[in-house]
This record gives C-alpha cells, sequence and structure tokens, in this order.
C-alpha cells in the first residue's frame, strides 16, 4: 500500500511569532510616545494657566500681608511700619516687623526679579505691589478689603 502524499503547508506563524512581533511592537510605541511627550513644546494653554496661578498667588501673598499689617496697626498705636522696601522676605525692614509674631513666614515673589514692594510714608497707610505676568502692576492698600 503506497503512503499517501500530503501537500505541503504554507508556514504559519506560531504563537512565538506573533508574541514576538506584538512586543516589539509595543516597545516602539512605548519608546515614540515617550519621546513626544519630552520633545513636545509647552501648548499655549499650560502655559496661559501656570501664569494664572502664578498671578492668583501674588495676590493671595499681598492679602496675607495685608491682614498682618491691619493686626500689626492694632497693635502698634494705630500705626504701620513707616518703611519703603522691596520684600525679600529675610532681611527686609518689614519682614523683620512682621515675622513670626503677625505671619509665620513672609510670602515673596516665586520670581526673585520682580519682588514685592512695601511702602508707608506716615504709617497711617500703606500701599503693597506686585508685578503681574502681563507685566501689570497689582496693588494692594489698607482699604482693599
Amino acid at each position: 500500500m503506497e503512503t499517501p502524499v500530503l501537500p505541503k503547508r504554507a508556514p504559519r506563524f506560531t504563537l512565538a511569532h506573533i508574541s514576538l512581533a506584538l512586543g516589539l511592537l509595543g516597545a516602539l510605541l512605548i519608546v515614540l510616545g515617550t519621546l513626544y511627550l519630552v520633545f513636545q513644546p509647552a501648548t499655549p494653554e499650560y502655559v496661559d494657566t501656570s501664569l494664572a496661578k502664578a498671578d492668583q498667588t501674588r495676590q493671595r501673598d499681598l492679602h496675607e500681608i495685608r491682614d498682618a499689617l491691619k493686626n500689626y496697626y492694632q497693635n502698634n498705636s494705630q500705626q504701620y511700619p513707616v518703611l519703603t522696601v522691596t520684600i525679600d522676605g529675610a532681611n527686609d525692614p518689614l519682614s523683620l516687623e512682621l515675622v513670626p509674631l503677625y505671619l509665620k513666614k513672609m510670602p515673596v515673589d516665586a520670581d526673585p526679579s520682580s519682588p514685592y514692594y512695601y511702602a508707608s510714608l506716615t504709617g497711617k497707610s500703606f500701599l503693597l505691589r506686585a508685578r503681574l505676568s502681563s507685566g501689570t502692576l497689582y496693588e494692594v492698600t489698607d482699604e482693599t478689603p
């Protein structure tokens, strides 16, 4: 009896071949995704949001200093510190007056080239000023609510 001759089959992909191809494809996607995230320029929305947050922090800082100055005023014969100073948070005269009695720590602008400014010429009123990201000045006085 003759053995039947089976037709030759076309080569098939094995599970190992498919797994290897999917693994290489996954590794390629991870590398490309990482490169995209690393070298992607900042989107305008992100930049606008971070600038807005920095400006909100500046405004909040000035209001915190204002509140401390009002407490100082109540405890010092209805008199604000008579100074004109940029606030560095450590050795400036206003920080020395307010910390630690009225503030735990003097708030300072995250941008060292644009420090907060305080002025009181008579001791009866004061002006606090910060430069916002847009370049405009934000001011708080003793009359600011």
